[in-house]
């Protein structure tokens, strides 16, 4: 509760940098920087100097190596923004609250997905989702089907302050 100030800095940040995300599929330095040093210092003043700065090194290269992975198995490719925000939210977390966040992006950004296919395919119906669904797995595996643009940013910034809220106000309350 003492870091709920730095929590709310971050997650206006982070839909600051979402938003310039979706408008212009730019993620802005002045988000994913401020991020990083908001981690750097909130890390010092909860663990000290040089714990501090190893929760934070270990969170973000922990986030990243989760991300690459997940990439390379799926074939996304991320921008160079998009892999600042990943640093720098990892860097936030730290290791230790690390173990909550990994779930939590990955099933949220998992139904975002799906939302966003949903939409942009136009399935309404259940059926129509899954038709829609195959043919364009289909149209992926060999090779035709048109290259979508994404920005990634919500993806991996709404999920970020999904956890923030739960870390902060629901298991506060419990």
């Amino acid at each position: 509760m003492v870091f709920l100030g730095f929590d709310m800095l971050v997650g206006v940040l982070v839909v600051g940098g979402c938003l310039k995300d979706i408008w212009h599929r730019v993620i802005p330095k002045w988000c994913t920087v401020g991020i990083f040093l908001l981690a750097v210092t909130v890390n010092i003043l909860k663990f000290g100097w040089l714990s501090g700065i190893i929760n934070t090194l270990t969170g973000a290269l922990f986030l990243t190596s989760m991300y690459l992975m997940l990439g390379v198995m799926f074939k996304q490719r991320l921008g160079g923004g998009d892999w600042k925000l990943i640093i720098a939210l990892g860097a936030y977390v730290g290791w230790n609250d690390m173990s909550g966040l990994l779930p939590i992006q990955l099933f949220f950004a998992g139904i975002m997905e799906l939302l966003h296919f949903a939409v942009r395919s136009k399935a309404i119906l259940p059926w129509s989702f899954v038709m829609a669904f195959k043919d364009r797995l289909i149209a992926e595996l060999y090779g035709y089907a048109d290259p979508v643009v994404y920005a990634y940013g919500p993806f991996i910034g709404l999920p970020f302050i999904f956890f923030l809220l739960l870390k902060n106000y629901l298991l506060f309350l419990i």
